[in-house]
């Protein structure tokens, strides 16, 4: 995983007293809460409130036209059409609609298209099939906004529509009877963030004509569902929605559902938000990723349990073959950026022969998270290669891509995630053209890790965890608190589990002792030891056996004490600057300019040791963090050219073993050296 800056909140401890005081909460929330910029009493009531209050659903535009022509369907008996999408938040709010309207009397059906063949919302071929149905009404769920062209042909063919959607609109609408979205000007609500889903939600509450709170034993579980899975701040109404549809989640009563959840790890344990960010939405995505989403819709709908097991058992075997699909592309794109050294540039991009459209979103988000640089992963069919591209906090994916738009056939998406195609022979004019935007920011992105307050070790506590619920349910836009664990030092480290990849950490400070857990990692490839102080950025989790509640520490990163790492993030943006061959100012020339001395320092570190296989952030701590960061790495790429040592990069660590053989050279008659100084404007 790529180094993340930390960016450690430190809010006014005595200023949080007094707001726990007045909003009679938990210091510690109130400091959280505050780390958050949620400063005002009031603002920190309504937040917390457990009140339901939710908007009327026919002060979203269009609201009562949508009402109306849906009800005139049920009155001429017309065939009406769910139109969805593929994801969990389309799939719930296809689920929700169609249920309704089924249980109300109507002739309904459902449609949501393939992901690997339509791809996403509404198309020609899609209204052909339902007007074969003899469909006079399609209400879109979760799409529809952009489909202006789609729907003013199925209105040529006598097809009406309303359109559901939480999307931002383009500067031309589609020509619908109805056009619900919160995103419209009109709009009355205070509250615009819903998911596709909470749209669809509220529509079915207008026909229903009751308040929203009405309807939340019916479809709570289900609204809930997309919301968490679709990744909109779950704050306000979406906030209430989830927090109240996770209880009706709990009460088990939707029979496809819960075949679903009782074949996972959950079990017949309590659900919460995280288990459906990591459990249960991406197995009811991978029927959309592996082809056949409507088997996701089947299984939200179904009510015989004998059924409802047989549908989940085949989503849950989709699951193990996207893992397993991710899992063979990820591996091919890794090659193909060390192979070619594509970690150098400021905008990762990959491709490969007939990559499975599927889990290209996934695939680029790990690259992300693993690289710490935007990345696109993209799919060749024929002429022409299609995938998605994921970004860090920083970087503006969606105006970088634009700034390459000559050289693509579409684009769509937002600042952190998009969807691309582009002809296969202009791939490499592509990268080239993005490289250059990036190259022209005046910062260079970093991946961050925002931590809300520092922790004594002592605190680590249930109290603590308990003194926090009161946040949830966390996600987007309320994220889970995550706290510091400053100065600790390693006492012992040892493996757990089959195989090994989870790491049990004791750490001392003082008299304090703190056990934390770190999942993913061996202990071979953990680089530190005892002795060795650290920071430690980590949650709390409640772990539940045998009926005793008890506390689990999860380490989310790690990162040596003492270390200064704004000097850390400034001298790696200039040495990557210097190997792209760009120029440098005097200043940034002279920080990571070494010396002779620098240069013995490092080599008798690496040469007393026979080596090195950590990152290069590790041998800098070995080094006591001297020389800087940058001024040592300058004196590996001497090394390396001098023939003193070879470094293999696997994108986290540098690897370097001896020469066997090496003969003494002249610091001063270094190439590197010289184009450093060449590089000075």
């Amino acid at each position: 995983m790529s180094r993340k800056k930390w960016i450690v909140k430190n809010a006014d401890k005595a200023l949080a007293k007094e707001l726990a005081d007045e909003c009679q909460i938990d210091p510690l929330a109130a400091l959280i809460l505050l780390a958050r910029d949620i400063t005002d009493p009031v603002e920190i009531d309504e937040f917390l409130s457990d009140e339901l209050v939710f908007s009327s659903p026919f002060e979203l535009p269009d609201m009562e036209r949508a009402v109306g022509r849906i009800e005139e369907a049920k009155q001429k008996g017309e065939i009406v059409a769910v139109c969805g999408d593929y994801d969990v938040d389309g799939v719930t709010a296809s689920a929700i609609l169609y249920t309704y309207l089924k249980d109300n009397g109507y002739n309904v059906i459902c449609s949501i298209p393939k992901r690997l063949e339509s791809g996403y919302g509404l198309h020609n071929d899609i209204i052909d099939e339902l007007k074969k149905k003899n469909v006079s009404l399609m209400v879109t769920v979760d799409n529809g906004i952009s489909a202006a062209e789609e729907i003013e042909y199925a209105k040529s063919l006598g097809i009406d529509t309303v359109v559901t959607d939480h999307h931002l609109p383009s500067n031309k609408l589609p020509d619908a009877v109805a056009v619900v979205d919160a995103h419209l000007p009109q709009c009355q609500t205070e509250f615009r963030d819903y998911a596709g889903v909470g749209i669809a939600y509220m529509l079915v509450c207008a026909l229903e004509r009751v308040p929203c709170e009405e309807m939340l034993e019916r479809y709570g579980d289900l609204a809930a569902l997309g919301t968490v899975a679709d990744m909109v701040p779950l704050v306000s109404e979406n906030r209430m929605l989830v927090k109240e549809g996770l209880k009706v989640l709990n009460a088990r009563k939707r029979v496809g559902l819960n075949s679903l959840v009782e074949l996972t790890a959950i079990g017949d344990r309590k659900i919460d938000e995280q288990n459906i960010a990591f459990t249960i939405a991406p197995r009811i995505n991978a029927a959309g990723r592996m082809g056949n989403s409507m088997r996701a819709f089947e299984l939200l709908t179904e009510t015989d349990g004998k059924k409802a097991v047989e549908l989940a058992k085949e989503i849950l075997d989709e699951n193990v073959l996207r893992r397993e699909t991710e899992s063979e592309i990820t591996s091919c794109a890794v090659k193909q950026i060390l192979e070619q050294k594509l970690y150098k540039n400021r905008f990762i991009t990959v491709f490969g022969e007939q990559w499975h459209n599927g889990v290209l979103g996934i695939v680029a988000a790990r690259l992300t998270e693993r690289f710490g640089k935007p990345t696109a992963v993209l799919s060749i069919e024929g002429n022409v290669a299609r995938g998605s591209a994921r970004s860090i906090e920083g970087f503006d994916l969606f105006e970088a891509l634009s700034s390459c738009s000559d050289s693509l056939i579409q684009l769509g998406g937002h600042k952190m995630a998009a969807g691309l195609s582009i002809e296969k022979d202009k791939i490499p004019e592509f990268s080239e053209k993005i490289n250059r935007y990036a190259a022209a920011l005046t910062t260079v992105p970093v991946s961050t890790l925002t931590l809300d307050c520092r922790l004594n070790p002592l605190g680590a506590t249930l109290n603590t965890l308990d003194a926090t619920l009161c946040l949830s349910p966390y996600g987007c836009g309320n994220t889970e608190p995550i706290f510091g664990l400053m100065g600790m030092t390693v006492y012992a480290v040892h493996p757990l589990g089959a195989n090994g990849n989870t790491l049990k950490i004791t750490l001392r400070r003082g008299d304090a002792l703190a056990v934390c857990l770190k999942f993913g990692q061996g202990l071979k490839d953990f680089p530190y030891q005892a002795g060795d102080t650290v920071d430690l950025a980590v949650t709390l989790k409640e772990n539940i056996y045998k009926n005793n509640r008890m506390l689990t520490v999860m380490v989310k990163d790690i990162r040596p004490s003492n270390e200064d790492e704004d000097a850390f993030f400034r001298d790696r943006a200039i040495y990557e600057k210097f190997m792209m061959g760009e120029r440098l100012s005097q200043k940034q020339a002279e920080l990571i300019t070494p010396t002779r001395e620098d240069m013995a320092a490092v080599f008798r570190y690496i040469k007393g040791r026979n080596g090195f296989k950590f990152s290069p952030e590790m041998l800098w701590f070995r080094l006591g963090f001297a020389p800087s960061f940058g001024k040592m790495m300058i004196c590996l790429e001497i090394m390396k050219e001098f023939g003193f040592i070879f470094s293999d990069f696997d994108g986290e660590n540098c690897n370097i073993t001896l020469a066997k053989q090496m003969e003494k050279r002249d610091f001063s008659s270094s190439e590197t050296l010289k184009k450093l100084k060449s590089r000075e404007d």
